[in-house]
């Protein structure tokens, strides 16, 4: 997971005053803005579940955006913002049951 706090700084492009860099229909910036390699300030996700597995590790790139979709999708509902961005992840894999015979 990251701190997205220094996201669209490091995107010279994005200008919401002239909708430059912007989002479709959106003064948020482009998903553009958010890719991986523009953030340098990673923090610690750690999911807590008492019936998870133990020890998973996802190694994929997650937001706070990554949160909100996998509460969206849990409960079905429209994914708001960049949690509707086909290139933002859900917790899926850190919350999957164990099997339990």
């Amino acid at each position: 997971m990251f701190d997205e706090g220094n996201g669209p700084l490091t995107c010279p492009e994005y200008d919401p005053d002239h909708g430059v860099g912007t989002a479709p229909g959106s003064l948020l910036p482009g998903a553009r803005c958010y890719d991986p390699a523009n953030f340098n300030d990673r923090v610690v996700l750690i999911a807590i579940t008492n019936y998870g597995v133990k020890g998973v590790q996802d190694e994929r790139f997650q937001s706070h955006y990554s949160l909100l979709k996998t509460i969206e999708a849990a409960f079905d509902l429209p994914f708001l913002g960049h949690a509707a961005d086909r290139t933002t992840n859900t917790l899926a894999p850190l919350l999957a049951p164990t099997h339990r015979e």
